[in-house]
């Protein structure tokens, strides 16, 4: 489960860059929108490594009695009802 976290908390972390560029970018023209891009990109590119790493992780039968609900993000959330089959 603390690997399922830290896989959320990189998410967080890209999206919040990616986010950060394009409202530069938005004020931005030249040379800094193609750099901006490119960051852009890149940062995807992070983010679809860190996905692909956890949906290789074996997936296990759990019983939601496990689970914590109350306190988990809602990206957490997310990331346990992928998990459950």
């Amino acid at each position: 489960m603390e690997e399922n976290r830290e896989t959320v908390k990189e998410i967080q972390v890209i999206e919040q860059k990616i986010a950060r560029l394009i409202d530069v970018l938005a004020e931005s023209e030249g040379p800094t929108i193609v750099h901006g891009n490119r960051k852009v990109l890149q940062l995807n590119k992070e983010q679809e490594i860190i996905l692909a790493r956890a949906s290789q992780q074996p997936k296990r039968h759990v019983h939601p009695s496990e689970f914590d609900f109350a306190s988990m993000t809602f990206e957490e959330k997310k990331l346990v009802a992928g998990h459950i089959y």
